[in-house]
């Protein structure tokens, strides 16, 4: 059982988002762990930023943890970092926002269970029980996860170039064939990661290369 099984289930019901939800606690947890963007201390530090820092030391402590709103949620992310988010699990915009707001206070809570921000490391193993625990996947389980989430960022990145003139289809099939290469390394390198962390690390990092990939498409 994973440590986000009741995270993914309350927003499957609540929000109506069914095998959605597994997709987007995916999408949050590639953003979380962007280095680029700071990591998980640079994703709270928007929140902070934002206004929220009582909000996020009481999901780091050990009380009862406050809810944000869509608003809330949508200043400290951005109105760009949560379209794409709802675009890759499928869902409309607004209920992304909806069930990021609780997501987030339950995944951070979840993720600092000793009420400090964990190791890179210890992060990475405990993201990594969620990655290879749903339904008992193994980590070769995990590869084709990742390649199904490459094919639908792929899929979503190539609807939207196909709307721009014939100049951006020529750029999207540079980005198709990136994409379609990406897959063919997750293949075959997969088998070469000793342990899951760093399986788990080169998941997350290909989550944010497709993530960072899309942006450059479409924009």
């Amino acid at each position: 059982m994973s440590m986000f099984d009741s995270v993914i289930n309350e927003s499957s019901q609540k929000f109506g988002l069914g095998d959605k939800a597994g997709s987007l606690l995916s999408s949050l947890l590639s953003l979380m762990t962007d280095q680029s963007r700071g990591g998980f201390a640079g994703f709270l530090d928007r929140f902070r930023t934002a206004g929220l820092g009582e909000a996020v030391n009481s999901w780091i402590g050990n009380g009862n943890n406050l809810s944000i709103s869509n608003e809330q949620v949508e200043t400290a992310l951005g109105t760009d970092t949560i379209n794409l988010m709802a675009q890759q699990a499928g869902a409309d915009v607004e209920t992304t926002k909806s069930a990021l707001g609780t997501m987030i206070p339950g995944v951070v809570d979840r993720l600092t269970p000793e009420g400090a921000i964990p190791t890179e490391d210890d992060l990475l193993s405990r993201i990594g029980g969620f990655l290879s625990g749903v339904g008992g996947a193994t980590v070769s389980t995990t590869g084709v996860m990742m390649s199904d989430s490459i094919d639908r960022s792929g899929t979503a990145a190539a609807e939207e170039i196909n709307r721009s003139d014939i100049s951006i289809n020529l750029f999207r099939r540079k980005c198709k064939s990136l994409i379609d290469l990406s897959k063919t390394l997750v293949f075959l390198f997969s088998p070469l990661f000793p342990t899951l962390n760093q399986f788990v690390k080169r998941f997350l990092q290909f989550q944010s290369f497709i993530f960072n990939l899309r942006v450059a498409c479409v924009f």
